[in-house]
């Protein structure tokens, strides 16, 4: 009997240390408007993720989240603003170390939490840079104009959100960035040896867009919602859900641990 109960200790504590390896985290810029919230939970359902970074939440959409998805997400946190500012996170893990990054001039700042993900603290970050003005959009010229025009609340605001994630941690950055891969906040973040993790998987990733938009005949769809993990981390797969929840896609990554 006394060897069983030691075996069964042992059996016990090994499944205590052995967490999974890999994880999945999303990151969803829900629009504040809500347009579908049933669509939206149905989403957040087919993501499966560990860990969903949210933009633009409000108090309708925390209301139906927390009600709907609650069991899946026994940790949630929800950060208000006015119109289109607030975030959320929505973890299976507890979020510890919450700390709300306040914007600059014209920019919407960053909440940054610690969570334990594939059984290894991780530092995330979810952002939500400025927003280029639509109403001027009309024409692929004119959309390339207003996203220039915010590259430098952008360059500020990435440079912000990088130095206070510099510590010996494995660092996650997601969100709606409002920004091409080739602009500013991607290649910031890919130049200070952070991966793409979407494109790292993909050919031809920015052929697969986060964001459609109309203006009157016309419909383009750019990718502007980004992954982005440190090199302790690879993506194993990566995927983008088309949803008529929010004017934006899902991104979702599941990702491990690079071999030591």
């Amino acid at each position: 009997m006394a060897v069983l109960v030691c075996c069964c200790l042992a059996k016990a504590q090994g499944a205590a240390v052995e967490a999974p390896r890999e994880f999945t985290v999303a990151t969803y810029n829900v629009l504040y408007r809500n347009p579908n919230l049933p669509k939206l939970v149905a989403t957040l359902k087919e993501a499966q993720a560990d860990l969903v970074a949210l933009q633009e939440t409000n108090a309708e959409s925390e209301k139906v989240l927390r009600r709907e998805l609650a069991s899946a997400y026994p940790y949630m946190r929800f950060r208000g603003g006015r119109g289109s500012d607030g975030f959320g996170y929505l973890s299976k893990t507890p979020l510890r170390n919450l700390e709300f990054l306040e914007p600059l001039p014209g920019g919407r700042g960053a909440w940054i939490a610690e969570v334990m993900l594939g059984g290894t603290n991780v530092q995330v970050a979810s952002i939500h840079l400025a927003t280029p003005n639509p109403r001027q959009m009309s024409s692929l010229a004119a959309i390339m104009a207003m996203f220039q025009k915010v590259e430098a609340t952008h360059a500020q605001e990435i440079a912000r959100i990088h130095k206070k994630l510099s510590r010996p941690m494995p660092i996650i950055v997601l969100g709606d960035f409002n920004s091409f891969s080739f602009f500013h906040a991607p290649k910031f973040l890919a130049e200070s040896g952070l991966v793409d993790s979407f494109a790292s998987v993909t050919e031809r990733a920015d052929q697969h867009g986060t964001w459609p938009f109309r203006s009157g005949e016309n419909k383009w769809t750019f990718r502007i919602d980004f992954i982005f993990h440190s090199r302790e981390l690879r993506t194993l797969q990566s995927r983008i859900i088309p949803s008529e929840a929010s004017d934006h896609y899902p991104v979702v990554s599941r990702l491990g641990w690079t071999e030591k």
